[in-house]
């Protein structure tokens, strides 16, 4: 049975399709995980975006090539070279200070965890969306166990402007559920 997803998961694999050579890896990732067809030109352009990103500021580039060919690797459709997957984390890794950290910490503490942090296909891309009134009825439906979130955006260095919610949210949702609540409750903040 052939999936159909939504529309910006479509958008998004005709953009990824007219970047040329280069692509953002972190485009391949949300692709995987959402669980479109990936093609080994999908893997060809994960390892150019690792190959191309050889100075320490761009580890974080490098860890998302990491996790999209980790995801990409365990498609059964794809044969990929486990070599070049072990490679790149061997890379990563000897750039992890004593602590466990690498230099700036936050994708690529997943990566060396082989964790994600974002995780489209649990229950973003359906093949039969919800409507927005269904959707935010059903985020705050708190009936079951909660957690209190906090979520703010600020812009600037400064932090000039910052907006801050408080939430109750049921436990194991994902940050994007959050972002995606936010957005619904205050239709200033848009989710793109």
């Amino acid at each position: 049975m052939e999936r159909t997803w939504s529309f910006p998961v479509l958008e998004l694999r005709r953009r990824t399709e007219a970047r040329g050579n280069y692509t953002n890896p972190f485009q391949i990732l949300v692709l995987c995980n959402a669980g479109d067809t990936t093609t080994s030109r999908d893997v060809d352009r994960v390892t150019v975006a690792y190959d191309s990103q050889h100075r320490p500021f761009w580890t974080d580039t490098q860890a998302l090539a990491n996790l999209a060919l980790a995801c990409l690797s365990s498609r059964p459709n794809l044969v990929t070279d486990e070599r070049i997957l072990k490679d790149m984390l061997l890379e990563l890794k000897r750039r992890q200070f004593r602590n466990g950290t690498v230099a700036n910490v936050s994708p690529r503490r997943a990566v060396l965890s082989n964790k994600s942090l974002l995780n489209v296909s649990s229950n973003h891309c359906r093949i039969a969306p919800e409507t927005e009134a269904e959707a935010l009825k059903k985020a705050l439906d708190v009936n079951e166990e909660t957690i209190a979130v906090q979520y703010s955006v600020w812009i600037g260095e400064t932090k000039e402007l910052v907006r801050t919610w408080r939430l109750k949210m049921r436990q194991n949702n994902s940050i994007y559920d959050v972002i995606e609540t936010v957005a619904r409750l205050n239709n200033r903040q848009k989710v793109e």
